[in-house]
């Protein structure tokens, strides 16, 4: 199924398009985040595009998810998840 970012409407939508730039470009190739995001487009949908609409998908996602993931302790002692 066709996502928005593969309508030609997409580019046109980021064109002259101003943030405050809480996330990293799709074209920032020395950001850690967009090579593990660029890393795991290209393993699972590498027919689609990569660009800063999908950048923000995997940033939602990984936020969502965080909470599921075990924590390390925060000092000696403390349990690493609340029960």
């Amino acid at each position: 199924m066709p996502g928005a970012s593969d309508s030609p409407a997409s580019a046109a939508l980021e064109n002259g398009l101003v943030t405050q730039d809480y996330l990293p470009s799709a074209s920032d190739t020395a950001s850690p985040w967009i090579s593990l995001f660029r890393e795991i487009h290209d393993t699972y949908q590498p027919q689609a595009p990569f660009d800063n609409m999908t950048v923000y998908g995997m940033a939602a996602a990984y936020a969502f998810t965080a909470p599921s993931r075990p924590q390390a302790p925060t000092r000696p002692g403390s349990r690493s998840s609340p029960r």
